[in-house]
């Protein structure tokens, strides 16, 4: 696929541990074949994508495992079966933003699928995911957001005549005697620092723990601030409240 898109991929890892947790901000329907070209992944997606066309079909042949949105059952079912996967040395993928940007933010953090790397003992990858154009430049056309429509983020990519999408590994973050929600916080300052903090800001992770009455547990969330300072402030909690996470 990204041979027919004439889009490269840049990544100076390779070769990932079996049975890791693999993060990134999401912002194209691209992501899933850019990071199956890097390492074959397991990955987590929304269940109307099995809708889609072509792509709904590709992603059923990519070992994906949907997930009802509206169903705290199925979550809960999903994080035991990716924490069975991981145990069996299979790599998972997913978004933690529960949405897709045009990859100039990243959006908050859900932390309920950080939980089945905690049960499977695996550690968890935090990837920095952006697309470039011809000169280096960030590019937005590969962006499927907001009122995007999926034609036209297709029509938009073909328009380009070339593009490269760049993938930066953080630390491998261990989950032994860890909380969810600091896996997710440090996993979003992680992907946030590698994607911004060379344009004279830096976003600061802020950590807000909220009760999710759907799935019985606590939800965490990451949001961002931007810090003129150029430097990373400290995690700090808060309460909050908030509903099932979506999970795209």
């Amino acid at each position: 696929m990204l041979r027919i898109l004439n889009i490269a991929v840049e990544a100076p890892f390779r070769d990932l541990p079996s049975g890791t947790l693999l993060v990134a901000n999401h912002i194209s329907w691209l992501d899933i074949f850019a990071i199956n070209a890097l390492s074959p992944a397991c990955f987590v997606a929304k269940a109307e994508v099995r809708a889609w066309p072509v792509i709904g079909w590709l992603t059923s042949r990519t070992n994906t495992l949907f997930l009802r949105r509206d169903s705290a059952r199925d979550a809960k079912q999903l994080c035991t079966e990716i924490a069975n996967q991981l145990r069996r040395g299979q790599t998972i993928m997913f978004f933690p933003e529960g949405s897709s940007t045009d990859g100039t933010l990243v959006l908050p953090f859900r932390s309920a699928l950080f939980q089945a790397a905690i049960d499977a003992k695996r550690q968890v990858l935090p990837i920095a995911l952006s697309y470039h154009d011809a000169r280096a430049q960030q590019s937005l056309l590969p962006a499927y957001a907001g009122d995007t429509s999926l034609f036209q983020s297709v029509m938009s990519v073909l328009s380009c005549r070339s593009l490269t999408v760049r993938l930066q590994a953080g630390p491998a973050l261990s989950t032994e005697r860890e909380q969810r929600n600091d896996l997710a916080a440090w996993s979003h300052e992680a992907i946030a620092k590698r994607l911004f903090s060379t344009d004279g800001f830096a976003r600061c992770a802020e950590v807000t723990r909220s009760a999710d009455a759907n799935l019985d547990s606590a939800h965490d969330t990451v949001f961002l601030s931007r810090r003129s300072e150029g430097v990373f402030g400290a995690a700090k909690l808060k309460a909050g409240q908030s509903g099932l996470a979506s999970i795209q």
